[in-house]
């Protein structure tokens, strides 16, 4: 199998792991405690998606960079020791502004705050572990890791949630398990490498994380600015419900951030080869398509099985999160993948940032627009919009850049086509389980089961994907 395909199964496994252990706990705290208990724990959650990404400040995606495009072994080595310690600096800095503003607002000095950011750099730290571990080709070991990790988490958030403890103590048995993780990985990815220290290399990852960096932060805060907004501006309970409606789809998250990540840096490889942008975008496009055959299905099934799927998740006293669900899953359509690859690659950072500042502060005025006529749906709707905005810049300026169309970029014809096929089977299966099926649990596995091997076996049929494909996929990746 080609190593980038077999590296994105095997690290798109892990994080399926970790997603299924989330939902075990997600759904066992929204059973056993109250509404603002759940709030606090989306709460934790929220920080913990911000601190991802904001901690490494875009050195895990310069690191694939300048990585990839080294021939040499030995600068590769300090490229891998350097970026560690460049991503320290960077959680160092943002640590130290989070101390000094404790210190005004006290109610971020609790313990649950501190435990909080202690798990977030944890996390952001295993995602530069994981493109260490890609790059140094022990992915499998990494998974291995992970996996045995996520068991053990679930074993302890289960034992603590059963035992209706409070909130933190439950964290306090991730965080635990996270730093036994970390060591491990650490000793693991390090013992072979020598390090040397380069300044050389340091300024060269802070100049070209800086920008890409800011943006991924500016990004992911317009993201998660909805939330926030909620969590600031609405009550407790209403930020629970809100959150619930929010959640990301765990499968479409993993893909789409996995097969990125690995394509960037085969992309990045070819065009430093080639020199020519469409070589490079061959393989994003592969990929792609790969994504839309996977989501689009998923799209559609969600929004026939909204309530299905919330009950599912979140149990009853969380069904009026379904029409923000409803309008959430929009983003879905998207979602499909990275825009922003093409532009990283030909070194367009610059770009990417002034469209995020520019979508983010427009959905700030939309924000507190939309949420003083729809309230909490006027938060997602806003949310929904703003992220249409910032694709369709992405697209435009690399169209600008690469003279690759939108219309080539997004392959309409394409996400028609699959939503042609999908639909007709979709809804004969929706009017079928109504009819047979009232468990909503039951309804939702079987119904999924039933859509998925049909789906599967029509798209094979009408040849929409062949083994020809996957392979020749596997050739160019």
């Amino acid at each position: 199998m080609n190593k980038l395909l077999k590296d994105s199964l095997i690290i798109t496994v892990s994080k399926f792991a970790r997603a299924v252990y989330l939902l075990l706990l997600t759904m066992l705290i929204a059973r056993m405690y109250d509404l603002p208990t759940n709030a606090l724990f989306r709460e934790y959650n929220l920080l913990i998606s911000l601190g991802v990404v904001i901690l490494p400040w875009g050195v895990n995606l310069v690191f694939l960079y300048l990585y990839n495009l080294e021939k040499e072994n030995e600068t590769k080595n300090k490229i891998f020791w350097n970026s560690t310690i460049v991503f320290i600096l960077y959680c160092s800095i943002i640590l130290f502004i989070y101390l000094l503003i404790s210190f005004i607002y006290k109610d971020l000095n609790s313990m649950f705050y501190k435990v909080t950011i202690l798990s977030a750099i944890l996390q952001a730290f295993f995602a530069l572990l994981e493109n260490k571990f890609v790059v140094v080709k022990k992915v499998r070991k990494y998974a291995i890791f992970s996996l045995i990790a996520y068991v053990i988490l679930s074993l302890v958030g289960t034992f603590f949630t059963l035992l209706e403890t409070e909130l933190l103590n439950i964290l306090y048995g991730i965080l635990i398990v996270d730093i036994v993780r970390l060591i491990v990985l650490m000793i693991t990815i390090y013992k072979d490498i020598s390090f040397k220290l380069d300044i050389t290399i340091i300024k060269n990852l802070f100049k070209r994380s800086f920008a890409l960096g800011l943006n991924a932060v500016i990004q992911n805060v317009n993201i998660y600015l909805d939330s926030i907004f909620v969590l600031v501006f609405f009550s407790r309970s209403q930020f629970a419900i809100y959150s619930a409606g929010v959640m990301p789809i765990p499968i479409i998250s993993i893909l789409v951030v996995t097969l990125s990540t690995l394509v960037l840096g085969k992309m990045t490889e070819i065009y430093s080869e080639t020199k020519i942008i469409k070589s490079s975008f061959d393989i994003w496009n592969n990929v792609f398509k790969i994504s839309v055959v996977v989501v689009i299905p998923i799209f559609w099934f969600l929004l026939f099985y909204s309530m299905e799927y919330i009950q599912l998740v979140f149990g009853h006293k969380f069904l009026s999160a379904k029409f923000i669900f409803v309008i959430y899953l929009t983003k879905l359509l998207l979602s499909v993948t990275t825009f922003s690859n093409v532009l990283i690659i030909l070194n367009k950072q610059n770009h990417i940032l002034m469209n995020t500042v520019f979508a983010t502060v427009s959905n700030v005025v939309f924000l507190w627009m939309f949420s003083k006529i729809f309230g909490l749906y006027g938060a997602v709707l806003s949310a929904v919009l703003m992220h249409s905005l910032i694709v369709y810049l992405q697209l435009w300026y690399t169209q600008k850049f690469s003279g690759i169309s939108i219309a080539k970029m997004l392959e309409w014809t394409f996400i028609v086509k699959i939503s042609v096929i999908t639909l007709p089977i979709i809804i004969i299966t929706k009017i079928l389980s109504s009819i047979f099926l009232s468990n909503h649990i039951v309804n939702f596995f079987l119904s999924g089961l039933v859509f998925v091997g049909i789906y599967v076996f029509v798209i094979f049929k009408k040849k929409i994907v062949s083994i020809k494909d996957i392979k020749s996929l596997r050739e160019k990746g």
